[in-house]
């Protein structure tokens, strides 16, 4: 509604005001200020480095199967003229099969939620179903988002999989493929007597060569730390105690950590390229409902790689989409006299199917 108001020195002054109720009274005028939302924070780190060259396997069954040979080499051997030679061995192959699991969240609108409402940061809008759709769908997606983001982490953290309690087995990747658990290669921070970024650039070779042994093409590394690993290498790159002039990329004793903004991430994360050891170290300290990497540990990855991790997705099982080929994602709706329900589901496993290709860093 519009009010006029006289002002002393004359004329008059439009002013626009909202009738709504104020402590139960539904005469008092009220203005009405701008909407001020806050959100969760949905960490992209691992979706925007893995996720987004992950290959992706479209099934149509509930079944993750892929193939997998170990070739060995044999070199000639000394002979006699009229002999052959050494025989070269005839490799077997192995082939893996990982039940996929399913997941999935819905949500509902009824006509109380929306009934008798006004829009927030409007004065006399009335909210509408479709209004409060569009945020249930966006929390939705939001919640896939950091679903997916959690899982990469769990993945990278544990080499295991993750049902998120459903009725599926979980799956400890390095065990089955490798066998046993995975060793943690130690950095000997506390002792001045070592060359830690020797250590690290020694890590980084041994995942070189078994990114060539896998037929990868050779990119950048980085390693997701922990917040006490990451103070530890950056004070290593800081180098304090250097009793000459430093010749490196950054001077950390003058100038403050650089942090940028990586991918889809949505807010900017402390990271620097160490000067000797090549590796970008990304500080990482994301908590997704009690998954995350621990303050004393890293993990050193490739960014680029075609068989690190490696999503298969099934189809739905439903009357239109069973043994049809798999979609990344299925949504249904249902109404009724007071709303309706959207529920969507994916049916999916991320799977480590080559866990060489990962280093798991500690501080001693």
């Amino acid at each position: 509604m519009t009010i006029k108001v006289q002002i002393e020195q004359g004329g008059a002054e439009e002013i626009q005001k909202g009738l709504i109720g104020v402590q139960g009274s539904p005469y008092e005028l009220e203005s009405t200020l701008p909407l001020i939302e806050r959100r969760e924070v949905k960490p992209q780190l691992l979706t925007t480095i893995l996720g987004g060259l992950t290959a992706k396997d479209h099934f149509v069954n509930d079944t993750f199967v892929y193939d997998s040979k170990e070739h060995g080499v044999a070199l000639p051997a000394g002979k006699r003229y009229e002999e052959y030679g050494g025989r070269v061995t005839k490799d077997k192959g192995v082939t893996f099969r990982w039940g996929i699991p399913s997941y999935g969240i819905s949500g509902n609108v009824m006509a109380k939620d929306w009934a008798n409402k006004r829009k927030l940061g409007t004065t006399n809008q009335f909210l509408s179903e479709a209004d409060v759709l569009t945020e249930v769908n966006a929390k939705i997606g939001g919640s896939w988002d950091l679903f997916k983001e959690q899982q990469l982490l769990r993945l990278i953290n544990t080499d295991t999989s993750d049902v998120a309690g459903g009725p599926f087995p979980t799956f400890d990747f390095h065990d089955l493929i490798v066998g046993g658990a995975r060793g943690t290669t130690n950095i000997t921070f506390t002792n001045a007597a070592i060359d830690q970024a020797e250590q690290l650039r020694v890590a980084k070779k041994k995942l070189v060569q078994e990114m060539i042994r896998a037929g990868e093409s050779v990119g950048e590394f980085v390693a997701v730390c922990g917040s006490n690993f990451f103070d530890a290498v950056h004070a290593l790159e800081r180098n304090e105690e250097s009793p000459r002039a430093l010749k490196s990329t950054y001077d950390f004793n003058s100038q403050e950590m650089t942090a940028s903004s990586i991918g889809t991430q949505s807010f900017v994360v402390d990271n620097f390229v160490g000067s000797r050891s090549g590796i970008r170290f990304i500080e990482y300290t994301a908590d997704i409902a009690g998954v995350k990497i621990a303050d004393n540990e890293a993990r050193l990855i490739p960014v680029s790689s075609a068989n690190f991790i490696r999503t298969g997705y099934a189809p739905a099982q439903d009357r239109e989409n069973a043994n049809t080929v798999a979609r990344e994602n299925y949504g249904w709706s249902k109404s009724h006299r007071t709303g309706l329900v959207v529920y969507e589901e994916s049916n999916y496993l991320t799977a480590m199917t080559n866990p060489r290709l990962m280093v798991k860093l500690g501080m001693d």
